[in-house]
C-alpha cells in the first residue's frame, strides 16, 4: 500500500501572532490569565537578543503556542480533507485585513495554494468552514484539467479586464455555490444573494430575462473556464443559452459598437442624445444602423465632427 500523501501547511509570522493574541485576550476576559503569564515568560527574556534574532525566537514561540492551544486544528481538518489535500502540495496561511480569499501558484511541479484569511475567523469555526468550502472549490476547479483554467487576460484593457473579471467572478461563484448548496454543503452566499449580485450586473436584460437566465445558471452542472470567459465577454450569450431571443438592440458593456465593431464599454443609447444631422450622416454610410442600437462615446465624438467638417464644406461651397 502507498503512503498516504501529506501536505505541508505554513502560517505566515503576522497571521500566527494576530491569532495567538486574540487567544490571549479572550482567556482573559473569561478570567484565565495562564496562557498571557506563559507567553511574557517565554517572550520577555528574548529583549535582550539582537532584533533580528528576537524576531526569529518570537516566531517559534508564537507558531508553538499556536500548535499548544489547538488553533489551528479547525483549519487543517478541513485542508486535510480529500480531495484537496491530494491535489495539493502545500498552504501557506497569511493574514487578511479585508477579503478573504485563496489562489493557486506553480512552482515548478509544487503546486501551492495561498489562503488569505483573517485571524479572527479561527473562532468562527462555521464561518471558515463555509468560507473554505468556497474558496478550494475555486482551487479544484483550476485543478481539474476539465476545467481547463488560464490567466489569459479577458481584455486588451485594464478598464476592460476590469469590468470582465467581475462579470466573470460573479458567473463563477454562481457556480460554485449553486453546487455546494445543491450538495447541502454551507457556503459563503445564498442562492438569494447571488441572484442580487447577478440582476445588478445584467439589469439592462430586463427583470424577467435576468431571472431566466439566473435560474439557468444555477441550474447548470459545473461550467468550464472557456465557457465563463466567453459568457462574461458576450452577455448576450448567455440569453440565447438560456433559451431567450437576443434582442440585437440590448447593449451592455464590452458588447460590440454596431458602426466600429469594437467593444465598447461607453453606450449612447437615447436617440435623443444623437443630434439629427449626426444620425443623417452616419446613415448615409451605415443605412442599416438605427439610434436605437446605441453608439459608443468614440464613434459618436468622432461621427459628430465629422458631420460639422461637412457641413462647413457646404456652407463654402454655397457662398461660393
Amino acid at each position: 500500500m502507498s503512503a498516504m500523501r501529506t501536505m505541508e501547511v505554513k502560517y505566515h509570522p503576522r497571521f500566527v501572532e494576530k491569532a495567538l493574541l486574540a487567544e490571549i485576550r479572550h482567556k482573559e476576559k473569561q478570567g484565565d490569565c495562564q496562557l498571557r503569564d506563559q507567553y511574557r515568560r517565554l517572550t520577555e527574556p528574548l529583549y535582550a537578543l539582537s532584533p533580528e534574532a528576537r524576531n526569529e525566537e518570537f516566531k517559534t514561540v508564537n507558531i508553538a503556542l499556536l500548535f499548544q492551544c489547538g488553533l489551528h486544528r479547525a483549519l487543517e481538518e478541513i485542508l486535510n480533507e480529500p480531495p484537496f489535500c491530494e491535489k495539493v502540495d502545500e498552504t501557506n496561511i497569511f493574514d487578511s485585513e479585508g477579503e478573504e480569499v485563496a489562489d493557486l501558484f506553480q512552482d515548478k511541479d509544487r503546486r501551492i495554494v495561498v489562503i488569505k484569511v483573517r485571524a479572527e475567523s479561527l473562532f468562527d469555526v462555521p464561518h471558515l468552514r463555509s468560507l473554505l468550502n468556497h474558496e478550494l472549490t475555486h482551487i479544484a476547479d483550476m485543478l481539474d484539467a476539465e476545467f481547463s483554467y488560464d490567466r489569459t487576460p479577458l481584455a486588451s484593457t485594464p478598464i476592460e479586464e476590469s469590468i470582465l473579471r467581475e462579470r466573470y467572478r460573479v458567473l463563477w461563484d454562481i457556480s460554485i455555490d449553486s453546487r455546494l448548496i445543491g450538495s447541502k454543503q454551507p457556503t459563503v452566499a445564498t442562492k438569494a444573494l447571488r441572484q442580487k449580485e447577478f440582476l445588478a450586473l445584467y439589469r439592462k436584460f430586463g427583470q424577467k430575462e435576468c431571472e431566466a437566465v439566473f435560474e439557468y445558471l444555477w441550474s447548470r452542472d459545473r461550467m468550464t473556464h472557456p465557457e465563463l470567459r466567453e459568457y462574461a465577454r458576450n452577455p448576450r450569450l448567455l440569453l440565447r443559452a438560456a433559451g431567450i431571443e437576443a434582442d440585437e438592440n440590448t447593449v451592455l458593456p464590452g458588447l460590440l459598437c454596431p458602426l466600429c465593431g469594437f467593444p465598447t464599454y461607453h453606450w449612447i443609447v437615447n436617440p435623443g442624445q444623437i443630434e439629427a444631422c449626426v444620425v443623417d450622416h452616419i446613415r448615409q454610410d451605415a443605412p442599416d444602423w438605427k439610434p436605437e442600437q446605441g453608439i459608443c462615446e468614440r464613434c459618436l465624438e468622432s461621427w459628430t465632427l465629422l458631420t460639422r467638417d461637412r457641413d462647413g464644406d457646404s456652407r463654402r461651397v454655397e457662398g461660393g
